[in-house]
């Protein structure tokens, strides 16, 4: 098998990683990070706040994130536990973004290349063993061929998969959430009412979610309690379409609209690290925690704690 030494080892190429990668690239270290061609979590839209900005310009990468034509995020509007519209609009810090997630990671990965790190996109752990000085970790790549990857450090940020994180995770056990995804485009536009803001609305059995991709694509997302919900021998897109029903706002906005892609569903539970550090190993991003959705710093939290 054919290895490769580098001084760190980071797995995932999401937020978390990449900034990880390009931070310690930065300081000229011999970084390789690796990801798979596609992930779960490239299908998500996420709102990144205007205070991520600083932690984009720190990473170098502010000019090519305005660059990339992302939908501006101008502010928040929220419908909870009434029919009160609350709204705030960020003025201080400027706009922020409402991203697809492939082409966010897209400019993320770019960036940490460009500046020195070696980026193996089409190669997934699958085995890591630790001595006393470094870490040897088996890759294997789409071709099923494998690679092994030697290095005293190890970054793991693998998300909520948790390569090496899974082992010292706890779950809270309060919370089985799950996330009921899909699309939506309007030929004729969304209200301009709706402007540019992050929609969040709550309903008996949960709470929603939008976020608007562009003038016309719109992603609706339905947090649901697994405990509870009817979800048993149902389509994911009919589960979606009931809970959207129990709206009011979202679900007025959904008339004469066009699914686009599939709908799917991932797991939203909250779940924290024992232990996110040690010699030689570092939790970063959603591997070491996953805080509260609702709190749209999803990103964020990644980007710093990379």
């Amino acid at each position: 098998m054919n290895t490769r030494e580098f001084d760190v080892l980071v797995l995932g190429g999401g937020p978390a990683g990449t900034a990880a990668a390009t931070l310690l690239a930065q300081r000229s270290h011999r970084v390789a990070l690796v990801r798979p061609t596609n992930t779960p979590a490239g299908a998500l839209a996420e709102s990144i706040p205007p205070s991520a900005r600083l932690l984009l310009s720190e990473l170098g990468v502010l000019k090519a994130t305005d660059a990339a034509g992302f939908f501006p995020n101008n502010g928040n509007s929220v419908w909870w536990a009434n029919n009160e519209r609350r709204s705030e609009i960020f003025s201080r810090d400027g706009n922020g973004y409402h991203v697809d997630r492939t082409g966010l990671e897209r400019v993320l990965v770019s960036a940490a290349e460009a500046i020195g790190a070696r980026v193996l996109i089409g190669m997934t752990a699958r085995k890591a063993v630790e001595s006393e000085t470094s870490w040897k970790v088996s890759c294997e790549t789409e071709d099923g061929g494998m690679v092994e990857i030697e290095a005293p450090w190890v970054l793991d940020a693998t998300g909520r998969h948790g390569f090496l994180a899974r082992d010292v995770r706890e779950t809270d056990r309060s919370t089985t959430t799950l996330a009921i995804t899909q699309r939506f485009e309007k030929p004729s536009g969304w209200d301009e009412a709706t402007g540019n803001h992050t929609l969040v609305e709550s309903y008996q059995d949960g709470w929603a979610w939008s976020v608007p991709l562009s003038p016309r694509l719109r992603c609706f997302t339905a947090m649901v309690d697994q405990r509870h919900a009817e979800l048993e021998g149902r389509e994911v897109s009919e589960i979606l379409r009931g809970e959207l029903a129990k709206t009011t706002h979202l679900a007025s906005m959904l008339d004469h609209v066009n699914a686009k892609g599939d709908s799917w569903a991932c797991s939203s539970s909250l779940y924290h690290a024992r232990k996110y550090s040690r010699p030689g190993l570092l939790l970063v991003g959603d591997a070491g925690s996953f805080i509260d959705p609702l709190s749209s710093y999803g990103v964020k939290k990644a980007l710093a704690s990379g």
